[in-house]
């Protein structure tokens, strides 16, 4: 509870730009490397070590989809997609049974950013094939989001029980706001598509 409101006070104060205050909060903040989920990885003769590790796989990975996903316009600056795309790749990796619940929020806004990187290198037919696969994966968030998160089932990570709370809610809406973004060529294409009729 306490980090929840830690993150929607830094998020606050984002919108409100007091930089200077997030700045001291920064400074208080533990590091990367020093922070519970990964620090409870070095007990490795623990009954709960294979519980840790996949935790701490689990928020490492989230977190840095969050990074990715919040951070469009430094990570554009290359014009090139494949930093989405790689961390799909991780995320198919690690989920190899495909059941991959409240996570299909994160791997949706990978996508959706990839579409965007390809759609301003005139790329409209990667763009198109990424934004169908963030659509199927915010469709799958949907569904997984009406039920409270549930346990990975793949091996590696399946033993992991306290999970990340916080998930972008993947909507139509969600769907609208990126489609402006796109070019004509690429919402054209997509209007020919009776699937996608709800949100162009």
């Amino acid at each position: 509870m306490k980090e929840r409101i830690h993150s929607s006070l830094i998020g606050v104060l984002g919108t409100l730009r007091d930089y200077q205050k997030i700045k001291e909060i920064a400074g208080q903040s533990s590091s990367l490397s020093s922070c519970r989920e990964l620090v409870r990885t070095l007990m490795l003769h623990d009954s709960n070590y294979d519980r840790y590790v996949s935790e701490a796989f689990l928020a490492l990975l989230h977190q840095l989809a969050d990074v990715l996903n919040m951070n469009f316009e430094h990570f554009a600056t290359t014009n090139n997609p494949e930093i989405y795309l790689s961390l799909v790749m991780l995320y198919k990796s690690a989920f190899g049974d495909g059941n991959y619940g409240w996570f299909n929020s994160d791997i949706c806004l990978l996508y959706l950013n990839a579409a965007r990187i390809c759609n301003r290198n005139k790329d409209y037919e990667q763009a198109i094939s990424c934004f169908e696969k963030a659509h199927d994966h915010g469709d799958c968030f949907t569904e997984a989001a009406k039920e409270p998160i549930k346990r990975p089932t793949s091996a590696g990570i399946s033993n992991a029980t306290e999970l990340p709370s916080r998930f972008v809610y993947i909507n139509e809406g969600t769907f609208k706001q990126y489609i402006g973004l796109f070019s004509e060529d690429v919402i054209s294409k997509l209007r020919s598509n009776p699937k996608y009729a709800a949100i162009l």
